[in-house]
């Protein structure tokens, strides 16, 4: 065997021990569960575990987030002076206010006939979370997860 064919079957044999991600995509149960929380407002307890740490907390829909962080936002709002208050106001309804609508719209545009795509679904909202690193516990209340960031998942919750 001349060195150029051992060359080119290692170089054979390495394709073939390559693993990927052949989805390359978040979870759909996950996505149909953050579509589920959108459109019920209402979800499940579950635990996500992400590269070093676990969060848990149930889903909620995309809506009830931004309004949490709208209110949270505005509720900090008494401490500042008048012009940074306006900016503050800005800040709330374009980032926090603007999505929420989103969301609401998008829910009450369904019909009973109409099919969801929930393969859009890139994020999952959790209430009542929390995040696990190593023996550390911290409350984080609200929180939005990027799928793709979830490496397993289960149903319940941490206490």
């Amino acid at each position: 065997m001349t060195t150029e064919e051992a060359q080119e079957e290692q170089a054979g044999s390495t394709k073939a021990t390559l693993t990927e991600d052949r989805f390359a995509a978040p979870d759909l149960a996950l996505q149909y569960m953050a579509g589920f929380a959108d459109r019920a407002r209402a979800g499940v307890p579950i635990k996500l575990v992400l590269s070093g740490s676990i969060i848990s907390g149930i889903v909620c829909g995309g809506e009830e987030f931004f309004e949490w962080a709208a209110e949270r936002h505005r509720s900090a709002q008494d401490t500042l002076d008048p012009e940074m208050t306006e900016l503050s106001e800005w800040f709330a309804k374009t980032f926090f206010d603007a999505p929420a609508t989103e969301y609401r719209e998008r829910r009450e545009s369904l019909d009973e006939n109409s099919e969801p795509d929930d393969t859009k679904n890139c994020y999952i909202h959790l209430r009542d979370a929390v995040v696990v690193n190593g023996p550390h516990v911290t409350q984080l209340g609200f929180t939005r997860v990027l799928l793709s960031q979830v490496a397993a998942w289960t149903i319940g919750r941490i206490s």
